[in-house]
């Protein structure tokens, strides 16, 4: 929007206050002021950046650790409970939110997390919240105990190095069931080893999360908080344009208009965006195949 290369733009809902009134080192966004812009809701009116939680385009959880149905949820969170009380602040040298000793970001947990809140529905639809769950389902073409060891999916070589500390340091407090890191491909592979009882638990963004309950039945257990004031657990998908009252449009006006997105299969830039396009009919995908 900035360089005139799109009319609408799909970002988070923190995106412009990240990045106008002088809030931002980088230089493309130095002389970008937040009043220049404003926000499309889904009823086809538009609001001033400030005022995403009435006009958006869905909610979007933030990510959630998740487990088969048959593993208690609570009793995983009181672990990791117990965990974060230890290695979440001054002083501990494990740090649970923080991957920057492994030379990687977000690893296991997004580095912003400020804790983990417990997980009051134990079921995917619920923490994902309908407007979430409309988008997705418009993009779909077609007894309770813990084990001794609670098996932790992970991705990645700094994945498995920042888990096996995680491991370590939770056995240092005793607390249990011990935590074994399993390494697998990808989030989906960790999933599926998930249902098949290989593992037992791995950590998901929102859109891995539905794809988790959808098609292997699992469920959230604890969720990542980012705000020591708010346990919304949550950001918002908006849909961005710049303010010209000489060229104003809505949601409802968008074909023909240039579109900016974060990138294919990102939730606030595509998936929730796309969705509910194809949901209000706007779009009309030929075979399923949305990008062309």
């Amino acid at each position: 929007l900035a360089e005139g290369a799109g009319e609408v733009a799909f970002v988070k809902h923190s995106t412009v206050p990240e990045n106008t009134d002088g809030r931002t080192l980088s230089t493309w966004a130095q002389q970008l002021r937040s009043k220049d812009f404003q926000l499309l809701c889904r009823n086809g009116s538009t609001a001033d950046v400030t005022e995403w939680r009435t006009c958006h385009l869905a909610r979007v959880p933030a990510r959630a650790v998740v487990v088969r149905p048959d593993t208690d949820g609570t009793a995983v969170f009181q672990l990791l409970n117990q965990g974060q009380q230890r290695f979440n602040g001054v002083g501990a040298q494990f740090q649970m939110f923080d991957s920057t000793a492994y030379g990687a970001q977000n690893l296991m947990f997004r580095d912003s997390t400020t804790k983990l809140v417990a997980v009051t529905s134990q079921n995917y639809q619920a923490w994902l919240g309908d407007e979430y769950l409309h988008a997705m389902q418009a993009l779909s073409c077609n007894p309770n105990t813990l084990p001794e060891s609670l098996n932790w999916c992970v991705v990645s070589t700094e994945e498995i190095w920042k888990c096996g500390e995680m491991g370590t340091a939770f056995r240092s407090k005793d607390l249990k069931p011990e935590i074994q890191c399993i390494s697998a491909k990808t989030k989906e592979e960790c999933m599926a080893m998930i249902q098949k009882k290989e593992v037992d638990v791995v950590a998901l963004g929102g859109a891995d999360i539905y794809i988790a309950g959808k098609t292997y039945g699992l469920v959230p257990a604890a969720g990542e908080s980012f705000s020591a004031e708010d346990n919304n657990n949550a950001y918002y998908a908006v849909a961005l344009v710049k303010r010209n009252p000489s060229n104003a449009f809505t949601i409802n006006d968008l074909k023909g208009k240039k579109s900016c997105h974060t990138g294919l299969g990102r939730t606030a830039g595509w998936n929730i965006p796309i969705g509910m396009l194809v949901k209000k009919g706007f779009i009309n995908p030929k075979d399923c195949n949305i990008p062309q």
